[in-house]
C-alpha cells in the first residue's frame, strides 16, 4: 500500500551519509552510550558511526527496496523524494511488508538496490517525513540478520551478550560486518571487553593478525585483545609482533605493546630495554602509549618500574617522542616529570614553539604541586615569545 506525502526538503543532497569502509587510527570524543564513563578501550576506532549507534539513533530501520527517485525544482532549487518499499521492519512502528513511503531527500542508489535503510523521523504542517540516516547494501540478507540481532542485544539491554557475540563476528566473510563487530568493540568499554575476554575466539584473532589486507589499526586492536585474554598460549605470538623487524614501523605495535604489558611480568624492564635501542619512532610511540593505558586501566601498585621508560624518552627523545611523553604526563597527572620541564623549557627546546607550549600545558595540569606552581611563574617571566607567554595565561 502506498503512502505519498508532499516533498518537503530539509537535508540536502550534499549532506547525504554515504556509509565508507575507511580505516583509520584515531580518538576522538566518544559516545557514553558505548561506552563506561571512566575509559573506554584503547586501540579500536572511535570516530565511525557503527550499525549499533545507527540503530540507536533511528526512528525507522527497514529492510526495503530503492522503487524510484521523485525529482522538483530546477537548478539550484533541485531537490525531491525516493521512493522505497517496506520487506520487513526492524526498527519503527506504522509499517508492514508491501508498504511504500517516501524518504525525504534523493538517495544516491540505483532503483532496485536492496538493503537496510537507517531513517530520522520529522513532522512539518502534521504530517510524517523520513530523512536519511545511512543504507546498508544486502542482497543475501546478512546485514538484515546482523542489524535484527543488533535491535534485539539493544531490547534487552545486553551490554555483555552483544559484546561475546560480537567477538563470533570480527572474522565475518562480509566485510562490512566484520569491521563493525571491530568497531563496536572497539567503542566498548575496558571493563566490558576485559569480562568478555575468556569468549573470545582467540584463533580467529591470530589469523586476522597474520592476514595481509587486514588494516594495522585492526591488527593492533586484536592484538590488545589477545593481551586482554591474558592466555599465556599467546605469549609467544605477542612476542613474535613486538621483535618483528618488519613490524617495526607498523601501527600493530601499538596493541602488541600494551599486550606485551598485560601478558609478561617482565615488561617494565622489556619496555625501557626496548627504548634503549632506538628502533623507531613508531616503536617508541607505542611503549609510551602503553605505558599510560597501563597506567590507567591495570594501575601496577609499584609504577617507578613502569615510568623507567618513560622518564628515558622525556631526557632521550626526539620532539615527537617529547611531545607524547609530556602528554601522557598530562593525561596522568603525574607530577615526577616537573623537574624535567626547566631543562626541556630553556635549554632542549628554548627556541621550539610546539614543545614549549606542552610544557606550559602540561605544567597548568598538575599546578597544585608547589613546584610546578612555582616553575610555572619563573618560565613566564623568562619568556621572551609573546605567542608563547600567552599559554601562560589562557
Amino acid at each position: 500500500m502506498r503512502k505519498n506525502f508532499s516533498v518537503y526538503n530539509t537535508i540536502s543532497n550534499n549532506l547525504q551519509v554515504v556509509f565508507y569502509i575507511i580505516l583509520s587510527l584515531s580518538f576522538p570524543v566518544i559516545f557514553a552510550f558505548f561506552t563506561s564513563p571512566a575509559h573506554a578501550a584503547p586501540y579500536g576506532p572511535k570516530e565511525k558511526a557503527t550499525v549499533f549507534q545507527r540503530m540507536y539513533e533511528s526512528d525507522l530501520v527497514i529492510y526495503g527496496k530503492v522503487i524510484q527517485k521523485v525529482k522538483t525544482g530546477e537548478g539550484k532549487n533541485k531537490s525531491g523524494m525516493t521512493e522505497v518499499e517496506v520487506y520487513k521492519v526492524i526498527k519503527g512502528k506504522g509499517w508492514k511488508k508491501g508498504d511504500y513511503f517516501y524518504i525525504n531527500s534523493i538517495l544516491k542508489y540505483k532503483n532496485k538496490s536492496v538493503g537496510v535503510f537507517y531513517l530520522y523521523k520529522s513532522y512539518e504542517g502534521g504530517k510524517e517525513f523520513f530523512e536519511f540516516n545511512a543504507f546498508y547494501p544486502d542482497k543475501n540478507k546478512q546485514m538484515l540478520k546482523y542489524s535484527e540481532k543488533i535491535k534485539q542485544f539493544m531490547n534487552k539491554k545486553d551490554t555483555a551478550g552483544r559484546i561475546r557475540w560480537l567477538f563470533t563476528k570480527v572474522d565475518s566473510s562480509n566485510k562490512f560486518i566484520a569491521w563493525d563487530a571491530f568497531a563496536q568493540l572497539g567503542q566498548s568499554s575496558y571493563g566490558s571487553l576485559k569480562q568478555a575476554a575468556p569468549y573470545m575466539n582467540r584463533e580467529s584473532l591470530r589469523y586476522l593478525i597474520s592476514t595481509k589486507g587486514v588494516g594495522e589499526n585492526r591488527k593492533s586492536f586484536y592484538a590488545f585483545l589477545l593481551g586482554l585474554g591474558r592466555d599465556p598460549a599467546d605469549k609467544a605470538f605477542i612476542k613474535s609482533l613486538v621483535k618483528n623487524p618488519h613490524n617495526k614501523n607498523s601501527q600493530i605495535l601499538y596493541g602488541a605493546m600494551m599486550a606485551y604489558g598485560l601478558l609478561y611480568e617482565n615488561y617494565p624492564s622489556f619496555y625501557l630495554n626496548t627504548a634503549k635501542r632506538g628502533i623507531s619512532d613508531t616503536m617508541n610511540l607505542a611503549i609510551l602509549e602503553a605505558t599510560l593505558n597501563l597506567m590507567k586501566f591495570r594501575r601496577p601498585s609499584n609504577p617507578s618500574g613502569l615510568l623507567k621508560s618513560y622518564y628515558y624518552f622525556l631526557q632521550n627523545g626526539n620532539k615527537k617522542v617529547t611531545l607524547k611523553a609530556l602528554r601522557v604526563a598530562r593525561d596522568l597527572k603525574i607530577s615526577g616529570p616537573v623537574k624535567y620541564m626547566r631543562s626541556l623549557y630553556l635549554n632542549k627546546y628554548n627556541r621550539d614553539k610546539d614543545v614549549k607550549i606542552a610544557i606550559i600545558t602540561y605544567l597548568k595540569f598538575v599546578r597544585k604541586t608547589p613546584s610546578a606552581k612555582r616553575l610555572l611563574k619563573d618560565l613566564k617571566n623568562r619568556e621572551w615569545d609573546p605567542g608563547v607567554k600567552k599559554y601562560f595565561t589562557l
